[in-house]
C-alpha cells in the first residue's frame, strides 16, 4: 500500500474483514497483508517461425494461440485473451 497503484482484493476477503471477523483496531494491518489480485497483462506474440497461417500470435502468458473468426480467414486479436483472460489492451497493434 501506498505503492501509488491500486490494488484489488477478493471480495472474501473483503466480505471477512467487514463482517467482523477481523478485531477494528487490526483491519488496516489486515487489508495491508492481503495479496493482490491485479490482472495479468500481456501481449500477442507474433510466431513468425511458422508457416503455419492459422497460428501467428500467441498470448504471452499461457502461450495458447489467438482465436480465429467464424470463417477461419482471420485471427481475432482482442483485448483479452480468450484462452486465460488476460488483459492484452497493453500492444499497441497487436504484434509487440
Amino acid at each position: 500500500m501506498g505503492n501509488g497503484v491500486d490494488d484489488c482484493i477478493s471480495r472474501q476477503a473483503a466480505i471477512y474483514i467487514a463482517s467482523g471477523y477481523c478485531h477494528p483496531a487490526n483491519v488496516a494491518k489486515e487489508l495491508a497483508e492481503l495479496p493482490s489480485v491485479q490482472p495479468k497483462r500481456g501481449k500477442w506474440i507474433w510466431n513468425g517461425d511458422t508457416l503455419d497461417w492459422e497460428r501467428l500470435h500467441y498470448c504471452s502468458e499461457c502461450k495458447k494461440y489467438a482465436l480465429r473468426d467464424t470463417d477461419g480467414k482471420y485471427e481475432v486479436l482482442s483485448d483479452f485473451c480468450p484462452n486465460c483472460g488476460t488483459d492484452m489492451r497493453g500492444s499497441k497493434d497487436g504484434t509487440d
